[in-house]
């Protein structure tokens, strides 16, 4: 998520389709990942409980955007498949995940695109830093963001200047709604958190959940899903992994924002991790950009 742009918005969406489809063309249909034990390394350092409105930014100062409350679920990852598909999106005043899903596009969140006016910036504007070990930044020169301005259009295709995928791989995404993902568990959120070693660091949150889709009077939509996990800024755009009984990975849906619940001055804050807890962060299935992304990215092939 931007530093600055942790927002929630409501809006309406694109009906959801059918279940199970998968992209094809660019991207991969089917690629087994290493076990987790080979993917996810150390976990990071349990954190103390905190009051559900206040905790501590990712530069250590108290703050009403507390990162995490109780214990901190994430592990720093290995550069593996599919970690190592994905990168940070870095521009001037923004950092955000993004994740190849061909040999040259990559997929994150339209708000990581903006300005801190909330503008849309040029493609340009970026450089895409993959985790995988590639020296060179890289920079995008075209894109295409959803057509709806809240979380269901909440979603960027950009297309690189370099195919990077044909060394490092890219991903696959698989069709999902928020019907076909509510109340399950075992998933993955993964993102470069600010707060996490100044954002330097991939990390993964392997405890990952997603709750009954929220009504459109709380951030909710049709291809709106309320997830439960330990992700903060830095981490918006990123994927939300499901790894099936083959060790296939595949996506279902990006990280929008974690931010649903407001304290008692009225100010919004980080979810709370506790049992029962309702509240959640939001994610866009992929059932609310797949198709239009592959389509675009047809258009746009790799150079």
């Amino acid at each position: 998520m931007p530093l600055k742009s942790l927002i929630l918005i409501a809006m309406t969406v694109l009906t959801a389709r059918a279940h199970g489809r998968t992209v094809t063309g660019d991207c991969p249909v089917s690629v087994r990942a290493p076990s987790a034990s080979d993917r996810l390394g150390e976990f990071l350092p349990s954190l103390p409980i905190l009051d559900p409105y206040q905790g501590v930014s990712a530069k250590g100062k108290p703050t009403k955007l507390a990162a995490i409350y109780g214990n901190d679920d994430r592990q720093l990852v290995n550069a593996v498949y599919p970690y190592r598909t994905m990168g940070k999106l870095k521009s001037e005043n923004s950092e955000c995940t993004a994740t190849l899903i061909s040999p040259c596009h990559i997929v994150t969140a339209r708000h990581c695109l903006n300005n801190l006016a909330g503008q849309t910036r040029a493609p340009g504007d970026f450089k895409y830093l993959p985790v995988g070990g590639t020296p060179s930044q890289v920079s995008a020169n075209a894109g295409f963001v959803g057509d709806d301005p809240g979380i269901p259009g909440d979603w960027a295709v950009l297309r690189l200047n370099a195919n990077i995928g044909d060394d490092l791989g890219f991903s696959r995404l698989q069709f999902e709604t928020p019907e076909t993902l509510k109340n399950l568990k075992g998933y993955e959120a993964t993102g470069f958190s600010s707060d996490v070693q100044d954002g330097k660091r991939l990390s993964s949150d392997p405890t990952t959940e997603f709750l009954p889709p929220p009504p459109a009077d709380q951030f909710g939509g049709p291809n709106v899903a309320a997830y439960r996990a330990d992700t903060f800024v830095g981490a918006s755009g990123g994927p939300i992994w499901k790894f099936n009984s083959k060790g296939e990975a595949s996506i279902v849906a990006l990280i929008a924002t974690a931010i649903t619940v407001k304290d008692s001055q009225g100010q919004v804050v980080n979810q709370r991790r506790a049992a029962g807890d309702a509240f959640g962060g939001r994610a866009i299935t992929t059932s609310g950009f797949m198709e239009q992304a592959q389509r675009w990215m047809g258009r746009n092939r790799c150079q």
